[in-house]
């Protein structure tokens, strides 16, 4: 304990020049079973399953089948405590207040045996005035966490139907998420275990402030143009003592400040505005349109002693507008930024693992960066997970990546009592004050498929949840009280400039989806069924949803499968499949649908490791035909966001890199179809007829326009040449259009259409802009020769190059080592003869070491 207060003492200290104080409380926690003696050592932040499985008392729920064993977690009572100091001097203070960053979820806490609060939702904050509970030493804090599904069975069972609530994983009679304000994800997904855990999962400060202390800052937009962007700083202040004080603002870490004002304050709350003006202002921008540039806000209030309190803000001077016009489609669906149209190339996210406390701000910074080398533009936070940490918005900010904001609701419907609906307005405001500062803030949706299941899938007429005629007009009144009167409302009071979506997928506030207007989720690719050359044909003007399942890549699941699991039909992979949807068909199962559509494209896998790969080219094949299309019909389509970008546990699932962040194919495959200059090649049938076009097209995002060469060819998979052109060409800005076009049977008159591929490259000032390749025919059906690959490795700064050359076509080229190390700068390449390809490699290995354990493998390798 000496210890303990010694760096209590050394951190009060190291602030003790402001009237505020702060003291985060992380050391010393104990958690234990209610009902149970012995106590264990707790993290804080953390929640119950992470610290059971840091004290060795519950096997790792990620591997095998294990999520099974840790259930009985759920509907347990779990209890946390912690003893902590307070230096004398703090005392002398007149307010002190803990405050509770985040408590998942019903929560009972006492400081020093008194009640002081009991909270009920994950997503809000709790501040409480402490002073006259606390002491010097040996402040005992405790808190009692009560089972969020028994409490949330308790609420279900005061109605006489159930909410539909039909992605979690249990027994219809158990299903009570949508009760509580909780992670969605945490009961179960087809993207999540059931890991329903608890505990205090964001950071607990003590505060202690004397006259005055800021509680928020909105640095409101009012004027942006070339010359001249001017704000508004709006500042809540909370004062305990009336008089004159001074607001100051400084840019850029300026030694005086740009602009100041006495303000005179009241006791109690106080909005207060200063204005900030930015003459000739650098635009922050998204990636590849721009530099992200920020300007480094800090606003100090202060009074004759000096400095109270302050706040800083990383500012991005921009403009964000989403585009809803009438034209002869139906309406558009596009953002426009700083004046200027974005085709949005993007993702959606979902926390990068299921227990997500355990994230870390490296990881948030690796994630963020990858997107930004996929050149994506947008990643959308779904409304099955959290409001992220301030972290992932932070390097969102820095790197360019706009955010598409859920609130968090999906897929279900949600009670309309008087409490729910008064937690969840403050619920809101809390977030979009958090919020609403970020460059990268484009858009708030109020909700994940809500609309979709209650007038498309059939929800009110579920014979299961026993809702009558006058129960669904009571559930779907709740619906409209939160998506159309108490978020809306709450956005137009604290961020009225940012744009308010009801529903995704929608087409109008309280419309179904359409492909004529708004945006659109396609798994008819998947759900239904369908080819993943469907994509071609289902064009929406904005696809916020779309995707299909792979393996994360062979090194990551070997971690998290015995030898025997290595069967698609094992049952423990038939328990990890999370993709059964029986509501759809009966027999909706997500690795019968991976075989089938392998089955599709590809011959028969030789083992469970070239499975794992077959899934993963399958995976890259949907999101480039999925997403050139999109490109193709740009300006009717404006968005393409595949289903998703990382993953929340290492399982056959959804992502373009797994659990472990190793990168999968489909991950290289949107990272080409996203270049900001992009040739297409793209056939007018899905079968080849003698009426047949192959299309080429430059589709550009850039706003530069610029002349350059195309090169077309057609080869035999030896290298020979059968079809050459050159055809100079103007590339105009933020342009889609065809420059060359062939009658396809006419191109292959003469050769067999299953020996032979049609690739193209565009030239800027002697340097390839972008490259492409059509083959003409189902991979399983090409007449593949075995390749004689040969590698030359040579050392270069920061790692190492990696030629590769063949004597014939090496299609799907994938780099691996025993370690899982993928940090190559391409991978799942096509390599022709006479053209090499240059890799870079980033390892800790020498150059021996990686000669001796790269594995080179290609699709010829991975069939009977």
């Amino acid at each position: 304990m000496k210890n303990l207060l010694a760096v209590f003492l050394i951190f009060w200290v190291s602030i003790a020049n402001a009237q505020k104080q702060q003291q985060t409380i992380n050391q010393n926690w104990q958690f234990h079973q209610v009902g149970k003696t012995e106590w264990y050592p707790a993290n804080v932040p953390g929640s119950v399953h992470t610290d059971l499985l840091e004290n060795k008392l519950i096997p790792d729920p990620y591997y095998r089948d294990n999520e099974k064993l840790v259930q009985w977690i759920e509907t347990e009572d779990w209890e946390y405590n912690t003893k902590f100091d307070v230096e004398k001097a703090v005392f002398s203070k007149p307010n002190i207040e803990i405050t509770f960053k985040g408590l998942d979820t019903y929560a009972d806490v006492y400081l020093n045996d008194s009640l002081i609060l009991q909270a009920n939702n994950m997503y809000r904050s709790w501040t409480v005035d402490c002073k006259k509970l606390l002491k010097p030493r040996n402040n005992a804090l405790r808190i009692l966490f009560h089972s969020a599904v028994n409490e949330g069975l308790r609420r279900a069972a005061l109605y006489t139907y159930r909410l539909p609530n039909h992605n979690e994983k249990t027994e219809n009679d158990r299903k009570s998420g949508s009760q509580t304000r909780k992670s969605p994800h945490q009961f179960g997904w087809d993207t999540h275990p059931r890991l329903v855990s608890c505990g205090l999962w964001r950071p607990v400060i003590l505060t202690a402030w004397t006259d005055a202390k800021m509680e928020d800052n909105f640095i409101e937009p009012q004027t942006i143009n070339a010359q001249q962007a001017s704000y508004s700083i709006q500042t809540n202040i909370s004062a305990s003592t009336a008089k004159d004080y001074q607001l100051s603002v400084f840019l850029n870490n300026s030694a005086k400040p740009v602009t100041k004002k006495t303000v005179k304050l009241k006791q109690g709350n106080n909005s207060e505005s200063i204005a900030l003006n930015i003459l000739n202002p650098e635009f922050w921008w998204p990636n590849g349109m721009g530099k992200s540039n920020l300007y480094a806000v800090k606003i100090i209030l202060s009074d004759e002693s000096g400095t109270i309190d302050e706040r800083s803000v990383n500012l991005g001077v921009r403009t964000i507008e989403v585009v809803r016009e009438k034209d002869s489609i139906g309406r558009s669906f596009y953002f426009r930024i700083n004046g200027v149209p974005l085709f949005i190339k993007g993702s959606n996210y979902v926390p990068q693992d299921a227990l997500s406390t355990r994230v870390t701000n490296n990881q948030y910074e690796t994630l963020i960066k990858n997107a930004v080398d996929a050149n994506l533009n947008m990643l959308r936070v779904w409304g099955g997970a959290i409001y992220e940490n301030d972290e992932f918005y932070n390097q969102c900010d820095q790197n360019g990546i706009l955010v598409w904001q859920d609130f968090m609701y999906a897929c279900s419907m949600y009670p309309g009592d008087s409490a729910f609906l008064e937690n969840i307005k403050q619920e809101t405001i809390e977030n979009v004050i958090r919020l609403r500062n970020h460059a990268s803030l484009a858009l708030w949706c109020g909700n994940n498929e809500l609309i979709s299941g209650w007038f498309e899938w059939g929800w009110p007429k579920k014979p299961e949840l026993n809702i009558s005629k006058t129960d669904s007009v009571e559930i779907f009144q709740a619906y409209q009280k939160i998506f159309n009167d108490i978020i809306p409302g709450v956005i137009a009071k604290y961020n009225p400039q940012t744009f308010y979506w009801p529903s995704s997928p929608g087409s109008e506030p309280r419309v179904t989806s359409s492909l004529t207007s708004g945006d659109l989720h396609y798994y008819l690719v998947w759900y239904g069924s369908k080819s993943i050359q469907d994509y071609k044909k289902a064009i929406p003007r904005f696809m916020s949803e779309y995707g299909v399942q792979s393996f994360p890549n062979y090194s990551t699941l070997k971690q998290y499968l015995a030898p025997e699991d290595e069967n698609l039909f094992s049952p423990v992979m038939m328990h990890r499949q999370k993709s059964v949807m029986p509501w759809i068909t009966p027999d909706m199962e997500g690795n019968k649908m991976m075989m089938r559509y392998i089955r599709e494209d590809y011959n028969e896998p030789k083992d469970f490791q070239s499975l794992v790969y077959l899934s993963q080219l399958f995976q890259a094949d949907a999101i480039k035909i999925a997403s050139e299309a999109h490109r193709l019909n740009k300006p009717r389509c404006m968005g393409t966001m595949f289903w998703q970008f990382g993953d929340a546990w290492p399982n056959v699932g959804w992502s373009v890199i797994d659990y472990l962040g190793k990168k999968k194919a489909a991950y290289y495959s949107a990272k080409r179809a996203f270049e900001n200059v992009l040739v297409i090649l793209a056939l007018s049938d899905t079968i080849i007829t003698p009426t047949t076009l192959l299309n080429v097209y430059i589709n550009s995002d850039s706003t530069k326009s610029f002349d350059g060469k195309l090169q077309l060819r057609l080869n035999d998979f030896n290298g020979k040449i059968l079809f050459s052109k050159d055809i100079p060409v103007n590339v105009e800005s933020l342009s889609n259009k065809v420059f060359f076009t062939i009658i396809t049977n006419d191109l292959l008159k003469g050769f067999d259409k299953n020996e032979v591929l049609f690739t193209t490259s565009l030239e800027r000032d002697g340097k390839i802009v972008s490259e492409n390749k059509l083959y003409f025919n189902h991979d399983k059906f090409l007449k593949l020769q075995k390749p004689d690959i040969k590698t030359k490795i040579v050392q270069v700064e920061g790692g190492f190059e990696i030629e590769f050359t063949t004597n014939t076509l090496a299609k799907s080229v994938f780099l691996s080592m025993p370690n899982g190390d993928d940090n190559f700068s391409d991978n799942f390449f096509d390599l022709m003869p006479v053209k090499p390809v240059r890799i870079k490699a980033k390892t800790g290995l020498s150059l021996e070491q990686l000669r001796e354990q790269l594995v080179v493998y290609s699709l010829f390798d991975s069939c009977k």
